[in-house]
C-alpha cells in the first residue's frame, strides 16, 4: 500500500534538491538577493574587510631586499643601455636611441625618475598622516612631510620636462636683462637653498631611525655630488672618475630618496603600534612628575646642622612634628607654638634675624634643662 505524500513536503524536497544541483545553499534558486545581501557582493567587499592605506607599507625586510635588488636591476639597465654606441644609419633610428640616455627630458632614465619621485610624494603623504597625531610635537614639525612632497612633484615635472627652460623663455619676454648663463646659476642657486634646508630638517627628523638612514645617508651624499657637479668643482669628476655622469648619480639619488621616506613610514607606523620600545630618556621626560615633599631627612637635617651650614638649623626648626611658625603671635611666643595637624601652615623659610632669635631661644631652652 502506497501513502499520499503532502504537497508540501514534495515542494521541500523539490526546492532542497534544485540548491543541491546549483551548488548554492541557504538560499532558493527562485528567491531574488535581498537588501542585506549589500548589492550582491560577498563580506569581503565592505569597509572594514578592504585593504588601508598603511598596508601599502612594506614591513618585512625580505620585500625591502626585493624591492632594493629591483631598483639595482633597474639602474643597472639604464647605465648599461646609455654606454652603449648606438648608431643608426637613419634619423628616427637614431633619435629612438637616444631615448636610452640618461639625461634629458623624454627619455626612459626621465621616465624612471619621475616615477620614483612620485612614489616618493606618496610615501610623504603617508608619513604625514601618521606623524601628525603624535603627541609630543608640539610646533607641528610633521608639516614638513608635506614640504617634501610638494617638493618632490615639482622635481618629478621638472625631471620629466625640463620645465626651467620654459621658465627662461617666459624671463627673457620679461623687461629684464637676464643671461641665459646667469639665469642658470639663479636656478641652481635656489634649487640648492632649497635642497639644504630640506635636507637639513629631514636629517633632524629621521635621526632616530637607524634603517632610515642607511638610506638616507647615501641620499645626501649622492645629492651633494651632483650639486657639486652642477657648480662645476673639478675635482668632484675627477674622484668619480668618467662613466660616472650627473644623469646616473641623479637617478640613484632619487631611487635611496623613495626607500628614506617608505623606510621612515614603515619607521613611524611601527612606533605608532607600539612595535618599538620607547627610548629611557624619552620615557623620562613624557612620565608625568610625581608630587613628592621638599621635606628633609632626619640625615639630612643632621649632616647640614654637624657641617656647620646655618641652613641646617633652619630646616630643623622649620621641619619639627607638631610645630609650626606664627607670624601673627611671633612677638608674644617668641615665633613658634604648637598648632593643629589641620591648621598647620607651610614651612617658610626663615630670615637670618629670624634664624639668630629661634637659636639663641632654643640655648636657652637647654641651658635651663641642664640645669
Amino acid at each position: 500500500m502506497q501513502f499520499r505524500r503532502s504537497g508540501q513536503r514534495d515542494e521541500r524536497r523539490r526546492r532542497v534538491l534544485i540548491d543541491e544541483g546549483t551548488g548554492d545553499s541557504g538560499q532558493t534558486a527562485t528567491s531574488h538577493p535581498s537588501s542585506s545581501d549589500h548589492g550582491g557582493y560577498t563580506a569581503a567587499a565592505r569597509v572594514e574587510n578592504q585593504p588601508r592605506l598603511t598596508d601599502l607599507i612594506p614591513q618585512r625586510f625580505r620585500t625591502w631586499l626585493l624591492l632594493v635588488l629591483l631598483a639595482t636591476a633597474a639602474i643597472y639597465g639604464l647605465q648599461q643601455g646609455a654606454s652603449q654606441p648606438w648608431q643608426g644609419t637613419e634619423n628616427s633610428v637614431a633619435e629612438s636611441f637616444n631615448r636610452l640616455a640618461l639625461e634629458g627630458p623624454g627619455t626612459l632614465a626621465a621616465w624612471f625618475s619621475s616615477f620614483c619621485l612620485l612614489v616618493a610624494a606618496a610615501g610623504c603623504g603617508m608619513v604625514y598622516l601618521l606623524r601628525r597625531h603624535k603627541v609630543d610635537d608640539y610646533r607641528g614639525h610633521y608639516r614638513l612631510w608635506l614640504w617634501i612632497s610638494a617638493w618632490c612633484v615639482l622635481a618629478s615635472l621638472e625631471t620629466a620636462t625640463e620645465i626651467h627652460q620654459t621658465l627662461q623663455a617666459v624671463v627673457a619676454t620679461l623687461p629684464l636683462v637676464v643671461s641665459a648663463d646667469e639665469f642658470r646659476w639663479t636656478w641652481l642657486i635656489v634649487v640648492a637653498l632649497g635642497g639644504l634646508i630640506l635636507g637639513t630638517r629631514l636629517t633632524v627628523e629621521v635621526r632616530d631611525s637607524y634603517w632610515t638612514n642607511c638610506f638616507w645617508l647615501p641620499t645626501l651624499a649622492v645629492y651633494g655630488a651632483v650639486m657639486l657637479l652642477a657648480f662645476e668643482v673639478g675635482w668632484v669628476q675627477t674622484l668619480l672618475g668618467q662613466s660616472v655622469t650627473s644623469g646616473l648619480l641623479l637617478i640613484i639619488g632619487h631611487a635611496t630618496l623613495v626607500g628614506t621616506v617608505w623606510m621612515e613610514a614603515r619607521h613611524v607606523f611601527r612606533e605608532a603600534q607600539g612595535m618599538i620600545p620607547v627610548n629611557k630618556r624619552n620615557a623620562s621626560l613624557r612620565r608625568e612628575p610625581s608630587v613628592t615633599s621638599s621635606k628633609p631627612t632626619a640625615a639630612e637635617v643632621d649632616e647640614l646642622s654637624v657641617s656647620g651650614d646655618p641652613e641646617g638649623d633652619e630646616y630643623q626648626l622649620v621641619c619639627e612634628s607638631g610645630q609650626g611658625y606664627n607670624e601673627e603671635r611671633g612677638a608674644e611666643t617668641g615665633g613658634w607654638e604648637e598648632e593643629d595637624e589641620e591648621e598647620k601652615p607651610l614651612p617658610k623659610k626663615l630670615t637670618r634675624a629670624e634664624l639668630k632669635r629661634a637659636r639663641r631661644q632654643r640655648r636657652k631652652e637647654r641651658r635651663r634643662q641642664a640645669a
